[in-house]
């Protein structure tokens, strides 16, 4: 049985489009993507027990590698793995990268991105 967790207030705790409401004192199950985002909330293990945090994997590419990745797409230039506005369609990214990212890893990358280039 998966663990359960309670907040001592209403609040929703949500994470790249997901999402769960907690209700006073009300136990619920969480996603294991939510976990960690809950806890910084203030919700709590119903059990009182350590919560079941989802474990990191270390395949997962840091910021660096992912600009590097970025970098390798803009020198392509193909103007179909850019939004209008100019950010590199995520999809483009995790496929070059090779697994999923967040928007935030891209945006972060992105950042580390444009501060190179400030400095050329």
């Amino acid at each position: 049985m998966s663990q359960l967790y309670v907040s001592d207030t209403a609040q929703v705790v949500a994470r790249n489009g997901v999402s769960a409401l907690f209700k006073p004192g009300v136990p619920r199950p969480l996603r294991p993507s939510l976990v960690e985002a809950a806890i910084g909330a203030g919700v709590r293990p119903a059990d009182g027990k350590a919560p079941e945090l989802p474990s990191k994997t270390s395949d997962r590419k840091t910021p660096e590698q992912i600009a590097a990745s970025i970098r390798q797409i803009m020198a392509l230039g193909n103007k179909a793995d850019f939004t209008a506005n100019g950010l590199i369609r995520k999809h483009v990214l995790e496929k070059e990268v090779g697994h999923s990212i967040s928007v935030e890893d891209r945006d972060a990358a992105m950042a580390l991105v444009a501060a190179v280039q400030a400095d050329d």
